[in-house]
């Protein structure tokens, strides 16, 4: 039995961060950025429907835009390079701009304390 050529890898580079890894072709941004430990916001985990993975592809070559990007993009961010990182393959190494407003925001926890005060915990 003959293997199959193994997957071609890439560099993936998330800007401002600098945060790398190594992708093979075909990999959502939405998973390489996970592989490298950047906490994109994906509510719909990575099904095309909440629009809130937006980045903006600074260079290198992706997949063609899908239906939910043109469903969840405004015709400004499409004019901008804005994709969803869960509907965008690598198909090369790429530069990818993560917007601060795509990045998982930190949840706080209200906890009791004692008589009827409330405090707000930050969860890490």
């Amino acid at each position: 039995m003959v293997n199959p050529m193994p997957s071609r890898q890439y560099l993936v580079i998330f800007e401002p961060s600098g945060l790398r890894t190594v992708a093979s072709a075909g990999t959502s941004l939405l998973d390489a950025a996970r592989r490298a430990g950047l906490n994109l916001a994906s509510v719909c985990n990575g099904q095309g429907i909440c629009g809130e993975c937006c980045v903006v592809i600074l260079s290198g070559q992706v997949s063609e835009l899908t239906q939910d990007e043109l469903e969840n993009l405004t015709e400004a961010e499409l004019l901008q390079h804005y994709r969803l990182a869960c509907r965008t393959r690598i198909l090369s190494s790429v530069t990818v701009h993560v917007p601060e407003k795509s990045l998982m925001r930190q949840q706080e926890k209200i906890m009791p304390c004692e008589g009827d005060q409330w405090i707000a915990n930050s969860s890490k």
